[in-house]
């Protein structure tokens, strides 16, 4: 079990943020352009159990909100995320800003966000060797630290395809002293994803999702989602050499969607747990009034 919470202590510099399945219904958690594209106000919830019955295993939780305003030319919002993983806690906050521009091919938009990340460490007592009375220095201590952050964004949509690329966190933060070498990594999304047969009552929608972090794997994830005359919504992602996600999604109401991801893992770790569950439920409303540029009562395909 211990394997997995080394990965992640004080002399580690690695994968930081959460692994999602469900990004193409959760657009705020990786890219602040993707702010106010829905055209609606957005509320979204995310809980995520990954390997479930591993002992220490990452768990989180997601709050974000955003809205178009000024005619739909901008963009603003708020993402929250809690993350557990071992010993470890981290909180985030960003506020995201976008401003789009119209073109006849779609829609571009900037986007920058700005916060900060509370990372909590309890490493004092934790026990590293077979010999009790010998202590890492390194684990003998905890850490508590709030940490700038600051990341950027594109993301283009038009009404048969969306993609994005985007920096998150910009900061290679530190929290090294004289024994640690713990530090917040730079992470790179690239998404995007083409709706094949606008027209038909069953849609089909393949994207991906690419994630880099220097000192980590790439992490590259293939999705096909169909959609069932707009009732449900059901599909299947690979990623490479880690999982196979299965995917449900389903209208509850007109603006209400609920989304639900099970992940079957392929790797080492796949006999120490039971796969990785993820639960999404996002509403959009219109409270940008009735006036001539502001009737847009459902969401967006993207």
């Amino acid at each position: 079990m211990w394997g997995l919470h080394l990965a992640c202590m004080p002399t580690a510099q690695a994968q930081q943020d959460a692994q999602y399945s469900l990004y193409m219904f959760n657009g705020m958690a990786l890219n602040p352009a993707f702010a106010g594209s829905r055209e609606l106000a957005s509320l979204t919830g995310l809980f995520r159990e990954q390997w479930v019955g591993f002992e220490g295993a990452p768990s989180t939780q997601t709050l974000s909100f955003h809205t178009p305003f000024q005619e739909r030319r901008m963009g603003a919002g708020v993402w929250l995320a809690n993350d557990r993983l071992g010993e470890s806690r981290t909180f985030q906050l960003s506020l995201a800003y976008a401003y789009r521009l119209l073109l006849d091919e779609g829609e571009l938009s900037f986007g920058v966000q700005g916060g900060f990340t509370q990372y909590r460490a309890d490493f004092d007592g934790v026990n590293t060797s077979f010999n009790p009375n010998i202590i890492d220095p390194a684990f003998n201590q905890n850490i508590n630290e709030i940490l700038p952050n600051l990341g950027l964004g594109v993301y283009f949509q038009n009404n048969r395809v969306y993609a994005g690329f985007s920096i998150p966190q910009l900061f290679n933060n530190n929290l090294a002293d004289e024994i640690t070498d713990a530090r917040q990594s730079v992470h790179y999304f690239a998404t995007a994803g083409y709706l094949l047969n606008p027209q038909s009552r069953i849609q089909l929608t393949p994207s991906f999702m690419l994630k880099y972090v220097q000192g980590a794997p790439l992490s590259f994830d293939l999705n096909a989602l169909v959609n069932f005359m707009d009732k449900v919504e059901a599909g299947i992602s690979y990623r490479i050499g880690d999982s196979i996600d299965c995917i449900l999604a389903l209208p509850l109401m007109k603006n209400l969607k609920l989304a639900y991801a099970y992940d079957i893992p392929l790797n080492a770790l796949g006999e120490y747990n039971n796969g990785s569950h993820e639960l999404l439920l996002r509403f959009e409303f219109n409270w940008l009034g009735d006036g001539p540029n502001e009737r847009i009562i459902t969401p967006r395909h993207f």
